[in-house]
């Protein structure tokens, strides 16, 4: 067998039991300032990022609802923040407003995993 039959073999062989290996999580161009967080968790899951648990970390966290929350302000507006993981280990960052309760997504943006020295 020659081996450019052989790498295509590899290639076919790869696709078919880690199809998604190669697929990087985008940010869902769905999302909007002042949707409701519940939503854009769900389109952010559905794109494939990873909640992690945050809770038993950080038990304040105020909210009991979603387990990727890491912050909350306590006061003024409420401010939440919390954030997604992919596989690579870049941080798909939220912010949400009006505390725990009914919180709406107020911003959003990706934090790449930085080298410690």
């Amino acid at each position: 067998m020659g081996y450019k039959f052989l790498s295509a073999m590899g290639i076919a062989v790869n696709m078919a039991f880690f199809p998604f290996t190669a697929i990087a999580q985008e940010i869902p161009s769905e999302l909007s300032e002042g949707m409701p967080y519940s939503e854009a968790r769900e389109l952010i899951l559905e794109e494939g990022w990873q909640a992690p648990d945050l809770r038993p970390s950080n038990p304040l966290n105020g909210s009991e609802d979603y387990q990727e929350i890491e912050n909350c302000s306590g006061t003024g507006v409420g401010y939440c923040r919390g954030y997604f993981v992919n596989a690579d280990g870049d941080r798909l960052v939220v912010i949400t407003v009006n505390g725990s309760e009914n919180p709406d997504l107020s911003s959003w943006w990706i934090e790449t995993e930085k080298e410690e020295f």
